[in-house]
Order: C-alpha cells, then structure tokens, then sequence
C-alpha cells in the first residue's frame, strides 16, 4: 500500500474523531514509523528510537457504571485496511506481551528492540492523558447490542440517533464475523428471493431479526429453536441463509461441539443478536440440558478473581438456532439423562423437513433439491452483512413501532394459531413465534424483504402448529411427561415388581416390590406402595404427579382431604386396609397427548 492510500485511509477514518495530538518527543518519521527523540549527549544531538508503525491513540474509554477502562487505538496495515481497536487498559501491565501479540496479529509491525517495547507502553500511556484533558472520552461496553438507541457491534455502532460515543472493548479482537459483503440489493435478489415458497428459509431469515426486537419489546427471555431431522437434508443450509442476515455465514457459525465456558465467552458477543449451532452431537449429551438452561437464562457462571471478590457475571440476551439429527430430548437421552418442561419451552424444537420431498424445502424455483441448496448457499457467501444493519437502523428511530406491532402481531397469533386449551407453556411458546412473525412484517415494512405478509405469517404458523403436533399436547408438557413416566415403569416392571393378588399364586417372591396388581371399586389396577410410587414419580414429585394422573382419571382416590391413597383390602400379610396409589390399567393405553 502507497503512503498516499495510507494517507487517505487515516483521513477518512479521522473524519470522525479528528486528530489526536502527538505526546511530546513522539512523531511519525518519514517512512510512517512512531519514532521517539531523545536527547543522546551533551551537543544536542538527536537520536530517534523506531517504535512501530504509525499508530493513533484516537479517545480515552471509560464503562459507564465504573471501570472498563482503556484507549481507543487506530493504524493503518500495508494491506490497504485501517484497522480500530477498543483495548482494555489491563492489557499494559507487566511487559504487555499478550498487547504487543494482539497488535501483529491486526497488521501493526513493531520493532523488535526492548526499548521500543517499553516506549510504545509510554506512548499509549501519554497519549491516552492527552485524550483525557482535550475531552476525547468514549464510553466502553464489553457487550454487544443495545444500549439506549445505539446497537453495538465489535466494528461499529448502528443506529445511534442521539450520537452516543460507544466503543465495543475486549481483549481479544474478533469483528471478522459482521463483516459485510455485496449489498443490501443483491442479498435481497440472490437470497431473500430464493427463500419465497420456503417456510423454514423464511422463518429462519425472520428469526435472525427477531433478537434484535427483545429490548425494545421489554422482553427478558432468551430463547432458542432447534432444527432436527436427517442429515444432508438442508439443516445448515438454513443456518448460513439466517447468519447471512447479519455477516459471513463461515465465521458466524458456532458448533455444539464448545465447552460451556466458551459458549458463555460466544454469548456475550452476540447480545441482542443470533447464535447458531450446528451439529448437536457434538455437544455431550450429559450437559446439552444445561448448556440450553445457560443459554436461556442469559448470564454466566459465578466465579471469583483471585482475592476471592466475585467477578461481574457475564450476560446476554439472544435468541439461537440450532441443528441436529436427533431432537434435544432424544440427545440428553442418550446417555440416560432426563430432559425437562423447562428446555422444551426454552430450546423449542422443530422438525427440518417440510414436508414436500425435499427436505428443508418446501419448493427449489426449478433446481433439484441440492441444486438449489447449493445455488442459495453460494449466494449466501458472497452476499452478506447488510440486512440486519438496515433493520437495526429503522429500529432504532422506531422503537415505539416495534412494540405496538409486536402486540398487535402477539394477539393475532393467538387467535390465529393457539388452540382454545393452550396451557401457559404453549401461550409462552406462541409469544416467542409471533415475535418472529412481528420481526418479518417489520422487515417488509422497512424493505428489506417484499415477502407477503401472509407468507411471513403463514411459514411462522405453519412452523408453530407442527411443533404442537410434535409435543402432542396443547396442556403443560410436565403431566404428559409423568404420565409416560409412570407408564414406562408399569411396561418395564409390571409382571416382576407387583404381586398379583387375584389368580395363580405366585411360587417365586416378588423381589424389590412397587406393588400389587389387582381390582379396586371392580377396577383393575396396578396398586402402588408408597416407595414404589416414589420411584416411579422420580424427579417430579409424587404429590404433582399424583394430582396429575387424578385430573385425567388414571388415579382414583377417596375424595377425602385432597388424599390420593386408597384404603385397599386383601393385601398379602395385612388384616386391615393399607394405603395404596390405585392406577387403573387403562393407564398403559393412554393416548399419547393425554
């Protein structure tokens, strides 16, 4: 790169900031290099020490509560780029090694000599003081998205109307993912177009924007939706068109196969915005569940510094895609792990394939099925970043909008989609969708799709109605799950754990009894023990999973102080009644959505 094109990146990149002032005995020499003159002998001669090349310190950072301190870095690379950096100022203690390594890495060259070292920690330093006492002050966030009317991203601020002096600060230095590639034009023609007629291409495009919708709507939650199905069926196809909203798909796509610390570290950097994983095998299944109740919770493990003070948690909130062959339940079982209630309505899993012979597609716009996931795919690596920029920008000057749509968008859904006996759990559900649906008309609003409204609301229906179908209950999950609990036990153990009190006696012992099969009221029942219910209630409940089964006849009970114990006669070695939990056996022909 010419010194003139160096030249032209710095000035454009002062128009913002202006021109800091250099600290005294600091200049730039004629080559571009950060040099330092000091006074070598008794004659007054000068004798100039190279640093690095050139380099700016742009503004002072601050956090707005207290802390985050650090300094706003500009330079220019002999690759043509202008690079900036929002550097913590914990980074120049000791011999600010891991500062120097960082600063390589981005293009700056700094010379190899200690005392060049020990001068370029002097020259942030002094600089910085001058930023202070000229007013060049910034305020610093490690996290990304909104923050007032202004939306942080690792390279830039977007929208901003009242012109808030933001930076994003960490450590590392990791923008690469919200770089932005063709325009906003050719990612309408070459991607939004192709995901007409496609209801998981348009929910996923929807659902990339959604997140941004979470504080203007006072929402608090974060949420995911897990794609499951066959493999090679347009899974990842689906994460690339989503991630493509906000920059390279490649570098925004995260795996399952992350510890959950790293996962925590992902989060923070996709605040307000989208996280995908791919490939949900990758993750042991003995923390997925875990992991989903993290992500949904939206803060971080606890830990301490090393005085034993406790560290500032780490927060986010998102909403994240995710893909697998087997369904998170299915994957937290495969290890004999118990997936709850909780994740069903956090991590809300849906079902890739839609139902027309080609997988995740629905139509190909004459391709075959792998033509056109390629073709999409392709357009979707060259056409990028632009999208949830331009979403963000109306956004943040229509905030007010946003949150009178998503409640009139909220109340439509309901009554379009939720069945009359929806539990709370399907209403949070249906809350969740129709803020996908709020975030898809607004982007049609806004232009930057011009899909129908009705195929926004259509693909998110549609999507909705067979994750019902799936769960195959519109009442809380947790009674479906005891039942079939409680049923798997009686199929597992029903001849070897309970003692038949009517026909053939029994020649061999009933060995670790849960109970007796037998009639009550002329019912045939498995009569259970009070240990033997407990065990079959595990991680429920006994009492919640007793009240359950009553309130859909699969207990009887006296209906005498809220028991559901029956006073049993006949009992083996018993002369008076004892205390037992009556299941009819017509438990074991339950339907499926009882």
């Amino acid at each position: 790169m010419t010194a003139s094109a160096i030249h032209q990146a710095m000035q454009k990149a002062r128009e913002l900031t202006g021109l800091p002032t250099m600290p005294d005995g600091f200049s730039i020499d004629e080559d571009g290099w950060l040099v330092y003159e000091s006074r070598a002998d008794g004659e007054g001669e000068s004798r100039p020490t190279r640093i690095c090349t050139q380099l700016e310190v742009v503004a002072r950072t601050a956090a707005a509560h207290s802390g985050g301190h650090g300094y706003l870095l500009r330079f220019p690379t002999d690759t043509g780029f202008t690079q900036e950096w929002a550097m913590p100022a914990s980074m120049l203690k000791g011999s600010a090694e891991e500062l120097r390594g960082i600063l390589l890495d981005m293009g700056l060259m700094i010379d190899a000599n200690q005392r060049a070292h020990r001068l370029l920690t002097n020259y942030i330093n002094l600089a910085a003081q001058r930023c202070a006492r000229e007013g060049r002050l910034m305020t610093s966030t490690q996290r990304t998205g909104w923050h007032g009317d202004a939306y942080v991203l690792p390279d830039r601020v977007l929208g901003n109307p009242s012109q808030q002096r933001l930076v994003y600060q960490r450590a590392d230095h990791a923008a690469d993912g919200y770089r932005r590639a063709g325009t906003l034009e050719t990612w309408q023609r070459e991607v939004a177009a192709r995901c007409r007629g496609n209801t998981r291409l348009v929910f996923g495009v929807a659902a990339a924007l959604a997140p941004t919708l979470l504080a203007p709507c006072h929402l608090k939650e974060s949420f995911g939706f897990h794609l499951y199905g066959e493999s090679s069926s347009g899974k990842t196809t689906i994460l690339t068109v989503a991630n493509s909203v906000w920059g390279d798909p490649d570098a925004l796509l995260e795996s399952w196969n992350n510890t959950a610390n790293g996962l925590e570290g992902i989060a923070t950097t996709r605040s307000d915005g989208l996280l995908t994983l791919d490939e949900l095998h990758q993750c042991d299944p003995r923390s997925a569940g875990k992991v989903v109740y993290m992500l949904a919770e939206g803060r971080g493990k606890g830990r301490a510094k090393e005085t034993g003070v406790a560290r500032e948690r780490a927060r986010w909130r998102l909403i994240f895609l995710s893909t697998g062959e087997l369904t998170t339940a299915d994957h937290i079982a495969s290890e004999g792990g118990r997936s709850y209630a909780g994740q069903a309505v956090r991590a809300i899993v849906l079902p890739s394939d839609a139902g027309a012979g080609l997988g995740a597609f629905n139509q190909t716009h004459g391709h075959s099925g792998e033509a056109f996931a390629n073709c999409i795919d392709l357009a979707a690596r060259e056409n990028y970043g632009h999208a949830a920029a331009s979403f963000i920008d109306h956004l943040a000057c229509q905030q007010r909008l946003a949150r009178e749509t998503y409640a009139r968008t909220r109340d439509h859904f309901r009554q379009r989609a939720l069945p009359a006996s929806a539990s709370g759990q399907v209403y949070r559900v249906g809350d969740k969708f129709a803020l996908v649906v709020t975030a898809g008309l607004l982007a049609r609003q806004w232009g930057i799709v011009d899909w129908d409204a009705e195929e926004i609301t259509t693909a998110c229906t549609v999507m909705f109605r067979e994750w019902l179908a799936d769960r195959g209950t519109s009442g809380d999950e947790e009674p479906r799950r005891a039942l079939e609990q409680v049923r798997a036990f009686l199929e597992r153990h029903g001849e070897s754990r309970f003692t038949p009190l009517i026909g053939a006696s029994r020649t061999v012992p009933t060995r670790d009894r849960a109970g007796y099969l037998g009639e009550h009221r002329g019912i045939n029942c498995f009569l259970f023990t009070s240990d033997g219910w407990k065990e079959a209630c595990q991680g429920f409940g006994p009492r919640r999973v007793a009240r359950w089964l009553a309130d859909h006849d699969y207990l009887l009970t006296e209906g005498k102080g809220g028991r559901f114990t029956c006073q049993v006669r006949g009992i083996p070695g018993h002369t008076g009644p004892r205390k037992l939990y009556a299941v009819p056996t017509t438990i074991l022909e339950a339907d499926e959505g009882a």
